[in-house]
């Protein structure tokens, strides 16, 4: 069966999922950045655990890969759509302006 979904009804989707994301991680305000992860315990390096870090002295935020492709598989989007959305996401949610945007890969994958 096929759907037809308008872009305002996929924005607030789209929304919600990471809003859905967020409330299952921490964030951490360290002063010079501002990072969402996981809290998987003493087993795991920081890195793994991480999802979105943002720093503050030069606007940068860099988000993990896994997110970006479970977002791309999940709303059928490209990469750059996918980074563009997560990052005004991110702008509205935290109240901060994002400079540039760049992807990392768990240690792991």
């Amino acid at each position: 069966m096929k759907y037809i979904i308008t872009e305002s009804k996929l924005d607030m989707l789209m929304t919600d999922y990471m809003d859905h994301v967020l409330a299952g991680k921490k964030v951490s305000d360290g002063g010079d950045v501002l990072l969402i992860y996981d809290d998987l315990g003493e087993d795991y390096e920081f890195e793994e655990e991480v999802s979105i870090n943002y720093t503050y002295d030069d606007s940068e935020m860099s988000i993990r890969m896994d997110l970006i492709n479970l977002f791309t598989s999940m709303f059928s989007r490209d990469i750059e759509q996918a980074k563009e959305f997560i990052k005004n996401w991110f702008e509205n949610k935290f109240n901060l302006e994002v400079g540039y945007v760049d992807t990392f890969e768990s240690p792991n994958f």
